[in-house]
């Protein structure tokens, strides 16, 4: 009988403590968001270029699963000359991992999937996406202002050396 009690206990009160220790463990009011975080949650737009066409950039940064982690939400919609609008949009949750680093994975429309790896120094997050010697990026997100942010990505070729396909310095919305 003890036991069935200390079962039935467990079931009542176990989710609920499990509960509370997610809910302490999310990026709240009082907690520290970390330094990147905190400085690009938010949306942000731009008109560049993208791929070698004109394009519209929409990047959204919010904190996600309770606070473990920080999820991206990226658009292009660009405009070729031939005047059918494309569009890319990739996804990408972050994870802080300590004093500037910072992990994450990367989906796109493309049907593409990479690790990340990423490094804050207060003014630039650089990051690497892609595994080496199948397909390597890298987008460098650098801080203009506080409210203005640019950012490059690139692609490595075969020979090593890396080629630009997109820059675009987007403005704070909210």
């Amino acid at each position: 009988m003890k036991n069935i009690c200390l079962c039935a206990c467990f079931l009542v009160f176990g989710p609920m403590t499990a509960l509370s220790q997610v809910k302490n463990n999310a990026y709240s009011v009082d907690q520290v968001i970390p330094p990147f975080f905190s400085k690009v949650a938010g949306t942000w737009k731009a008109s560049g270029t993208s791929f070698g066409m004109p394009s519209e950039v929409t990047m959204i940064w919010q904190p996600s699963l309770q606070g473990k982690f920080f999820h991206l939400n990226y658009k292009i919609i660009m405009h070729p000359k031939e005047g059918n609008d494309r569009v890319f949009e990739g996804v990408a949750y972050y994870r802080f991992l300590s004093e500037g680093t910072y992990q994450a994975t990367w989906f796109d429309s493309n049907g593409e999937l990479h690790p990340i790896t990423a490094e804050f120094d207060g003014i630039a997050m650089n990051v690497t996406w892609g595994t080496p010697g199948v397909k390597l990026g890298k987008t460098v997100y650098k801080f203009v202002n506080d409210s203005s942010i640019e950012i490059v990505d690139s692609i490595q070729s075969k020979d090593g050396t890396w080629k630009e396909f997109a820059r675009n310095t987007l403005i704070k919305q909210q």
